[in-house]
């Protein structure tokens, strides 16, 4: 008598008291999101396109989707590549909508949105999954006010703000990128500090060892805001906004928003339908 293959966990846990791992609301994916349908397992070290991009270190995670830093070996410039659940690695309206700015506007985009680079598919166990490729890009501005030199080390009760000077500079730049999606009929359908980053330094020059995630240490912190120490915070900083995964043409809103409920706008609340004043 032969043993049945164990069952294909669902999507989500039914329960909580089902759940095989608890939650302990750490900034990474939910690890019963590696399954079919979901989640591509990246290994650091793992090529793609035909050996083209490698694998450097982890930047982030979505809801879904995993975002990871890679080098492209075709021309030794580092990149980072989205990797979308299978679920939804058919056309979506980000892969639209960032073809559609990639064409009327390339040079103007560029300075307000993450530009699209490439994209492709890679089959894995999981299924077949679209992936991505951006410039990579800094912190957020929700995290990157934490690694300001003013507030290392953070003293007790010390309030975490950014400076007005750089407070406008951040509003004015991401008013100018919505200028810009809402100009061209998109509206961002995201946007929010989590979705602002910071545009880093060249470090194409940088060797793979400095840009490596180690493997090699018994413990550590999960939480290391990535590539920080590449990033730009003086006077003449720059941003951009990234994350069109909940972005829509004018023409076409969503059923369901994803901007998380504290920071949707009133008429959104109120149920007054979805437009691109839904950004503001």
């Amino acid at each position: 008598m032969t043993a049945s293959p164990p069952p294909t966990p669902p999507s989500r846990p039914v329960r909580d008291d089902e759940r095989r791992l608890h939650t302990i609301n750490l900034p990474c994916e939910w690890l019963e999101d590696y399954r079919p349908g979901g989640c591509h397992p990246v290994h650091l070290g793992d090529s793609f396109k035909d050996g083209q991009y490698k694998v450097i270190r982890k930047l982030g995670d979505g809801s879904y989707s995993t975002v990871w830093l890679a080098r492209d070996l075709s021309n030794c410039k580092y990149v980072a590549m989205k990797i979308l659940v299978s679920d939804i690695s058919a056309s979506t309206n980000e892969v639209q909508i960032l073809r559609q700015l990639n064409g009327i506007a390339p040079a103007q985009g560029a300075r307000h949105v993450t530009q699209l680079l490439d994209e492709f598919e890679h089959s894995g166990p999981n299924g077949i999954h679209k992936c991505l490729v951006f410039e990579p890009m800094g912190p957020s501005v929700n995290s990157m006010v934490e690694e300001l030199p003013q507030f290392n080390p953070r003293k007790w009760g010390m309030k975490v703000r950014y400076p007005p000077q750089m407070a406008r500079s951040i509003l004015k730049q991401s008013l100018q990128g919505l200028e810009f999606l809402h100009g061209n009929g998109i509206a961002h359908g995201d946007f929010q500090p989590g979705n602002i980053l910071f545009a880093l330094n060249n470090i194409d020059s940088k060797p793979e060892d400095v840009l490596r995630q180690r493997e090699d240490v018994q413990a550590m912190s999960i939480s290391d805001t990535p590539l920080v120490r590449f990033t730009s915070y003086a006077e003449d900083f720059k941003i951009k906004l990234s994350d069109m995964g909940g972005a829509y043409f004018f023409t076409n809103p969503p059923k369901k928003p994803l901007v998380p409920l504290g920071l949707r706008a009133p008429e959104l609340i109120l149920g007054d339908g979805r437009n691109n004043t839904l950004d503001v």
